[in-house]
Formats: C-alpha cells, structure tokens, sequence
C-alpha cells in the first residue's frame, strides 16, 4: 500500500515527474486528441530544472542534492 507520504516523496523527484507527464500526453496522443508533445515537455523539464535548482526538487532517497556521477564521501 501506497502511503500519503511514500507519494509525496515519489512526486519530489523530477524523473517521476517528467515520466509521469510522458505517459499523460502519450495517452492523450493516443485517444486522438492535439497536443504539443514537445513544448509541453520541454515546458517541464524547465519547471523541474528550476525546482532542483531552488532545492524543492530533488531524489528523496539521498541527502542533499543528488550528483549521480559524485560519489558521496
């Protein structure tokens, strides 16, 4: 079971964020309706951008701001 704060932790993280908005438009696509798929994501991507920038955005599994290619010390 998905608990409130489990979710909200999911919803923190751009990836999900960005994916979750992928799968939308693709079903909207799909279902025949008009969208632009590409200024909608790039729309998004600078939206999660800003929020990892400004610190509200980031990987809740790690302290601190997530370096993939840094490994913590």
């Amino acid at each position: 079971i998905i608990g409130g704060d489990n979710m909200l932790n999911r919803l923190k993280n751009p990836g999900t964020i960005i994916t979750l908005v992928s799968l939308i438009v693709l079903v909207l696509i799909t279902n025949g309706i008009e969208v632009d798929s590409e200024r909608i994501m790039t729309t998004v991507k600078a939206v999660c951008s800003i929020g990892v920038v400004l610190g509200i955005l980031n990987n809740p599994d790690t302290p601190g701001i997530d370096l993939p290619f840094v490994k913590p010390r």
